[in-house]
């Protein structure tokens, strides 16, 4: 199977899990106090407010949380995961998987010790493209498919491209080899050849999910393709590219000659900037949602519940899939 062939079939396996009903979470407290490891990170906005939403519901639930910060450091994550199962001493694990395919035999060996898995952010085995349950034994998953938020940012180039022929577009990764942008590049490379005005001049790796990673990625952007119109990029990394846009001598906005600069993320201050224009549109999260959700889910299994839980805590949550400057007032920021 080709490239392409391969990109549709994942496209359409994409279609099928984002388009099946949500399931609500079963608040099933568990019969006695539990210990439950959080992998993640609290490196970015997204993650720690999604850390506070755990801390705050596995209190109400009685469920003790350890936290193990791997940083964005995939390998470190894998450590982190390997001895926790040596410890012998947690119940359950909620992991945002920076590496889901090379987790997987960890996942097995833990659940062979009767461990209970919960899977958050982004797909928890070897398809980076499913969101749903990829390994037998594990309880749940939230997130949303990074392929559909894929979709949701070529719909944003679409928009940001109306009445602009050609419209030079380029995204930038906060961490490329990470299973969410793989997700959202293999999702919006797909659409956007249905726009025949769209043109991707660059896809740029190394913000780091940050305003200043975003800043000097977009800086170097602008030197090398000073034609460009739309930039593109996880929510604080597009706050760094308004920055670089303004110091390059040009300007953000929905106007003549204007850079329209696009985000996926809905922190406060990114809400903000899209009230004042300096965002074209971005793309909400469900940052507490998802940590509430994954918490409850946790507490299900630990509570005897079997069924497995397939969660898109914004789909769930009912928000808007893009923000712009005409709806923004709609939208509650909670980080």
């Amino acid at each position: 199977m080709n490239a392409q062939s391969r990109l549709s079939v994942l496209v359409l396996v994409a279609a099928v899990l984002v388009t099946a009903p949500v399931a609500a979470a079963t608040n099933a407290a568990p019969k006695k106090p539990y210990n439950v490891a959080w992998f993640s990170t609290k490196s970015n906005a997204f993650l720690s407010a999604e850390l506070a939403a755990v801390l705050k519901e596995a209190k109400k639930l009685k469920i003790n949380i350890t936290v193990f910060d791997s940083g964005f450091d995939a390998n470190k994550q894998y450590s982190q995961i390997q001895d926790a199962i040596t410890l012998n001493r947690f119940d359950g694990f909620i992991i945002v998987p920076l590496n889901g395919p090379a987790l997987v035999p960890l996942i097995q060996q833990a659940l062979k010790k009767k461990i209970k898995i919960v899977g958050s952010n982004t797909p928890l085995g070897p398809d980076p493209f499913n969101a749903g349950i990829q390994i037998k034994g594990v309880s749940g998953q939230i997130s949303t498919s990074q392929v559909e938020r894929g979709w949701w940012m070529a719909k944003q180039m679409a928009q940001a491209c109306t009445g602009i022929d050609p419209c030079n577009v380029a995204y930038m990764a906060g961490v490329a080899a990470l299973p969410l942008e793989l997700g959202v590049r293999a999702g919006f490379e797909a659409m956007i050849k249905r726009y025949p005005n769209i043109h991707e001049v660059a896809y740029l790796d190394g913000t780091g999910f940050t305003t200043a990673g975003g800043q000097k990625v977009a800086a170097d952007l602008l030197v090398a393709h000073p034609d460009i119109n739309v930039i593109a990029s996880e929510a604080q990394g597009a706050l760094g590219a308004v920055l670089a846009v303004q110091a390059a001598g040009k300007s953000v906005g929905a106007g003549d000659n204007q850079i329209r600069v696009l985000g996926i993320g809905s922190a406060c201050n990114v809400i903000a900037a899209i009230k004042s224009g300096q965002l074209y549109s971005t793309q909400p999260d469900a940052a507490f949602p998802q940590g509430k959700y994954s918490v409850d889910v946790m507490a299900a299994a630990l509570g005897g519940v079997k069924r497995t839980q397939v969660i898109d805590p914004i789909l769930a949550a009912k928000i808007p899939t893009v923000i712009t400057k005409a709806n923004a007032s709609q939208y509650r920021c909670t980080y």
